[in-house]
């Protein structure tokens, strides 16, 4: 089902709802994917409860963290905070009530080593395959950025689209 979405602006709710009233849209809720936001609990705490005292669209989703977010990384520091924010969005999910959280792989087009290209989707088969088991309740999509071939998603969301 396709289904129209408006990003809504916290500080202005009120719009963001006459619009998708208007339209007959969801929300996709972004202000959970910057650090500034996921690194200050009570502001996103804030949030949430701000967003909760209207009555929001029967369909939202929210954009999880994905900038500097690397879960495939051979960096084991850079790895742990990715799949920290990967988790903070998932439960920031939870808690504004979406259904489901939307993630980037962060393919990087600069990198065309055929390495890089060809172990891509395994690298990230790895790291997501145990959070969508860990997350049933949520539904996780992965989005496109920069992949500049349809290869690297296909392969991913081939191996990933039993759970």
């Amino acid at each position: 089902m396709e289904k129209l979405l408006v990003i809504p602006d916290f500080k202005n709710i009120k719009d963001s709802l006459r619009l998708a009233k208007g339209y007959n849209a969801g929300f996709e809720y972004n202000d959970f994917s910057f650090a500034k936001f996921l690194d200050d609990k009570a502001l996103c705490e804030e949030i949430v409860d701000e967003y909760k005292t209207y009555k929001l669209p029967d369909y939202t989703t929210n954009h999880g963290a994905f900038i500097d977010v690397l879960p495939y990384s051979n960096d084991e520091k850079i790895k742990e905070i990715s799949i920290y924010r990967i988790n903070q969005s998932i439960e920031i999910t939870r808690k504004i009530g979406a259904k489901s959280v939307v993630f980037h792989l962060n393919y990087n087009p600069f990198l065309n080593q055929e390495l890089y290209v060809k172990y891509f989707p395994k690298l990230n088969i790895d790291v997501w395959r145990p959070i969508i088991e860990e997350n049933s309740d949520i539904n996780i999509y992965i989005e496109n950025m920069f992949e500049q071939d349809p290869y690297i998603i296909k392969e991913v969301a081939k191996a990933l689209s039993e759970y």
